[in-house]
């Protein structure tokens, strides 16, 4: 027996926040112009980094390159 040791690059969802000034946006994503919207969507993209992630939603498997297989080891 082999066991492969592998990455795997997936799809999945996890929900975070982070903390800004109390002047950064209004608090209703509802009554937000489009504008202040596109803002708030930049400033969370470009800080992405500084998100703790939390649990992790899986939701899909999409692919393993040929650099993602890292080790083949006899077990048993």
């Amino acid at each position: 027996m082999k066991e492969i040791v592998f990455n795997v690059f997936c799809s999945g969802v996890y929900e975070t926040k982070l903390i800004v000034d109390d002047n950064f946006c209004s608090d209703n994503l509802n009554e937000m112009s489009n504008e202040e919207f596109e803002k708030v969507r930049r400033y969370v993209c470009e800080h992405l980094d500084e998100a703790h992630v939390g649990e992790i939603e899986w939701i899909t498997d999409i692919d393993v390159d040929a650099e993602d297989i890292k080790a083949i080891y006899s077990v048993g």
